[in-house]
C-alpha cells in the first residue's frame, strides 16, 4: 500500500504540474498548442520561492528585486544575429536580478545574408533566440518577406527540433494551407497570454500595410493591423487576466518613420494597449511617446542594443517607472550554445549558396581601412556619393572581367536602391557583402538581383546624367551613380546644356573621349535601377524620361540577366560583382579614392562667365546676332516713327549774321 500511494502521490504532482504550467506555458483559449519545445514556465509559482540572490555578470552576488518587472526587447537583429549571443547573457543576469522578467522579439530577424539560405531549414533566428531564452517573438516584416511556403518550412523544422525555441505570435497574416498546418505544428497564435511569477502579459505582433507591401510576399495575405489589433484587444479583455496588453508592431522595411503614423493610430483606435513596440524603422526614440494610456517604444534598425522597460508593483497595481536602452558590447560576453546554433546554420549556408558561386560565408575579401557611407547619406545633397561609385565601379569590373564584354563605349550605372548599406571599417566578408548587396531577386527566385544590359544613345546618358546631378521624381530610386563617365553640371547654364565636359572611358587605363550624342552604349547595372529609368523624370523637365534600348536602337522593356562567363548557367549577381571587385584589391584594401568622390561628376554652382557659357561659342555667337539684329531693327523703327511724327532729326545750323 505504501508503495500504492507513493505513486499515486508522484502521478498526482507531476498532473499538478503540468496544468499548473511548471514544466510547459498554458495559455488560455489558444487554439494552436503546437508540439514545439518551448523553456519552463513560472506559470502561477510563488514570487517568495524565487532566488533571494543573484550572480551579475561580473560574479557579484546581489539582492534580487521581486518587486520589479522588467521588459526587455529587440528588434531588427538580422544584420548582427550573434547580437543574440550577448542578449543572452544580458538577460541571464536580469532574469536572476528580476525574476518577474520577459524577453521579447518585435520581429525582422531573417535577412542576414549568411543565414537567410537556410532560413527554412534550419530556422537561424528562432534557433538562436531559443538559445538566448527569449520568451515570446513576433513575425516581421523580413520574415513575411521570405515568402509562404519559406515561412512554413521554417516553423515546422523548428517544432521537429529538440531544441528549446520561443513562442511566437502572427496577428494580421496568414496563407496558405501549409502555412496553416505549420501554425498548428509550432503553435504560432495570435495573441500569446504569459504567467510569471503571477504577473500576466499578453502579447500579440502585426504587420503594417506599408511593410507588407515592401516586403511583396508570396502565398501570404493581409489583414488590417488595426481592425485585427482592436479585436484581439477585446479578445484578451474578454478571456485573459492579463497585467499588462503588449503589441509588438513591424512598421517599416527599415524606412525613416519618425511620426510613428501606424503605431499612433492604434494607440488612438484601440484603447487598453499599454506598450505598443515598434519594429523595422531607423528611427529611435529615446523615451517612449505616450497616446493616451499607450506608450510607444522604437529602436533603431541594426541599433546593437536592447530596450528594457520597468514597471513598480505598488499595493498590488503596476506602475511604469522609467525606460532605458542597454548597449549589447564587450560587456556581455557571447553565449557559447548561441553562438554554436549559428555557427551550424552558417556551415549549412556556405555548404549551399555561398559555395555554389565559389564562396565560403566567411571568406575574407580585403580590408577597409575606413567607412564608405550608405548611398542613403547622399539624399538632398549635391555630388556624387563614394558608395555609388564604388558598386558602378563593381559592376563594370566584372561586366569586363567576369562576363567578358568589351571595354569600350561601355558605361555602368547604379542607384540608391542598389544596396542596402555602406561598407564597414576592417576586415570585408562575402556574407558583408551579401548583407549589403542583397535586394530583391533574380528571375530564378535566387536571393539578390542579377546584372543586366541594355543600350542607349548618347543623348540618352547626357539625359541620365543630368538626372544624376539634380536627383529625380517619380521613384523612390532617385540618385544615379556611373562608372566610365564623367562630366560637369552647372544649374546657371543653359536650359538644354547644364551639363558639359562630358566623357566617357576609352578602357579601364583612364583614356576618356568626348560623348557623343549619335553613338549609341552599352549599359551596365542591376535589374532593380534599369526597371525604374522610364518612371524617373528630370527634375526640371517632366517631360524628360530614357527608355533602354537594344543594340539596335529600338525600344525594350524586358531586360536579359547576364551570366558569368566561367559558369555560363550561373547569373552574374549584384553581390558576386561587388565581392570579385573588392577581392581584386588583395592586400592593399579598398584604394582611398573611395573616401570621398572622386571627381568623375562634378557640381558646379559657380556663375563665373568661363564655366556658364563653356563650350557655348556658336549658343553665343547666335545670341549675339540674335541681339544685333534687334538692337538695328529697334533703331530703323524708332527713326520710322520720328519720320511720321514729322520730327526733322540732323545737326543744327549755325547762326545767321546781319
Amino acid at each position: 500500500m505504501t508503495e500504492i500511494r507513493r505513486r499515486g502521490i508522484f502521478i498526482l504532482l507531476i498532473m499538478m504540474l503540468i496544468f499548473t504550467g511548471t514544466f510547459g506555458a498554458v495559455y488560455a483559449d489558444q487554439p494552436y498548442r503546437g508540439n514545439t519545445r518551448h523553456k519552463r514556465s513560472f506559470r502561477n509559482a510563488n514570487i517568495a520561492n524565487a532566488p533571494d540572490r543573484y550572480t551579475d555578470i561580473d560574479g557579484s552576488t546581489k539582492d534580487a528585486d521581486k518587486d520589479t518587472v522588467s521588459i526587455s526587447f529587440t528588434s531588427d537583429m538580422e544584420q548582427d544575429m550573434e547580437l543574440y549571443a550577448r542578449a543572452a547573457t544580458y538577460f541571464k543576469a536580469e532574469s536572476g536580478h528580476y525574476p518577474r522578467s520577459f524577453m521579447l522579439d518585435a520581429g525582422n530577424y531573417s535577412a542576414n545574408a549568411t543565414y537567410r539560405p537556410v532560413f527554412g531549414k534550419e530556422y537561424p533566428g528562432l534557433n538562436a533566440m531559443g538559445a538566448a531564452g527569449y520568451d515570446i517573438v513576433g513575425i516581421g516584416a523580413s520574415e513575411a518577406a521570405q515568402g509562404g511556403d519559406a515561412l512554413a518550412d521554417m516553423l515546422s523544422n523548428a517544432s521537429n527540433s529538440k531544441n528549446t525555441l520561443p513562442y511566437v505570435t502572427s496577428a494580421n497574416i496568414a496563407g496558405t494551407d501549409k502555412l496553416d498546418r505549420a501554425f498548428r505544428k509550432y503553435g504560432v497564435n495570435d495573441y500569446l497570454d504569459m504567467n510569471k511569477y503571477r504577473t500576466e502579459i499578453a502579447v500579440f505582433s502585426i504587420v503594417g500595410d506599408d511593410a507588407f507591401n515592401a516586403a511583396a510576399p508570396e502565398k501570404l495575405r493581409y489583414e488590417d493591423a488595426v481592425k485585427e489589433a482592436k479585436k484581439l484587444v477585446a479578445e484578451i479583455k474578454k478571456d485573459e487576466d492579463a497585467d499588462m496588453i503588449i503589441c509588438m508592431c513591424s512598421s517599416g522595411m527599415q524606412d525613416s518613420d519618425k511620426s510613428k503614423k501606424l503605431e499612433k493610430k492604434i494607440a488612438k483606435s484601440v484603447k487598453g494597449i499599454d506598450i505598443i513596440i515598434s519594429a523595422g524603422s531607423t528611427t529611435e526614440l529615446e523615451q517612449p511617446l505616450k497616446v493616451g494610456k499607450t506608450r510607444i517604444f522604437s529602436l533603431a534598425a541594426g541599433a546593437s542594443r536592447l530596450g528594457r522597460i520597468e514597471y513598480k508593483i505598488v499595493d498590488n497595481a503596476y506602475q511604469y517607472s522609467g525606460y532605458n536602452t542597454v548597449d549589447l558590447d564587450k560587456t556581455y560576453k557571447k553565449d557559447a550554445e548561441v553562438m554554436k546554433r549559428l555557427a551550424k546554420s552558417a556551415k549549412t549556408a556556405g555548404k549551399n549558396y555561398f559555395a555554389a558561386n565559389g564562396y565560403t560565408a566567411g571568406s575574407v575579401l580585403c580590408d577597409s581601412f575606413f567607412k564608405i557611407a550608405p548611398l542613403s547619406d547622399n539624399a538632398g545633397k549635391n555630388g556624387d556619393s563614394p558608395m555609388g561609385e564604388l558598386i558602378a565601379d563593381a559592376y563594370r569590373y566584372a561586366a569586363t572581367e567576369d562576363a567578358k564584354i568589351p571595354k569600350g563605349n561601355l558605361i555602368a550605372m547604379s542607384s540608391d536602391g542598389s544596396a542596402l548599406s555602406g561598407i564597414k571599417k576592417g576586415k570585408i566578408t562575402v556574407s558583408d557583402v551579401y548583407d549589403i548587396m542583397a535586394v530583391g531577386k533574380a528571375d530564378d527566385g535566387s536571393k539578390g538581383q542579377a546584372l543586366v544590359s541594355f543600350y542607349l544613345y548618347g543623348s540618352d546618358v547626357r539625359t541620365l546624367a543630368e538626372i544624376a546631378a539634380t536627383g529625380a521624381s517619380g521613384a523612390d530610386e532617385k540618385r544615379l551613380y556611373f562608372s566610365g563617365l564623367s562630366y560637369k553640371y552647372n544649374p546657371h547654364r543653359f536650359k538644354d546644356s547644364r551639363i558639359y565636359d562630358i566623357t566617357v572611358l576609352e578602357d579601364m587605363t583612364g583614356g576618356q573621349i568626348d560623348l557623343k550624342d549619335d553613338t549609341i552604349y552599352r549599359v551596365i547595372t542591376d535589374k532593380g535601377t534599369a526597371t525604374i529609368l522610364p518612371e524617373i523624370k528630370g527634375s526640371l523637365d517632366e517631360s524628360v524620361s530614357v527608355i533602354p534600348k537594344d543594340e539596335n536602337g529600338k525600344e525594350i522593356s524586358d531586360f536579359p540577366e547576364m551570366n558569368r562567363s566561367v559558369d555560363k548557367e550561373k547569373q552574374l549577381k549584384t553581390w558576386i560583382a561587388v565581392s570579385e571587385y573588392l577581392d581584386s584589391f588583395n592586400d592593399a584594401g579598398i584604394p582611398a579614392t573611395y573616401k570621398e568622390p572622386d571627381g568623375r561628376m562634378v557640381y558646379d554652382d559657380s556663375k563665373a562667365f568661363s564655366h556658364v557659357y563653356k563650350g557655348e561659342l556658336f549658343t553665343l555667337v547666335g545670341m549675339l546676332v540674335v541681339a544685333l539684329i534687334g538692337i538695328a531693327a529697334a533703331v530703323v523703327l524708332v527713326l520710322l516713327v520720328l519720320d511720321l511724327m514729322n520730327v526733322k532729326v540732323g545737326r543744327k545750323g549755325a547762326k545767321k549774321k546781319n
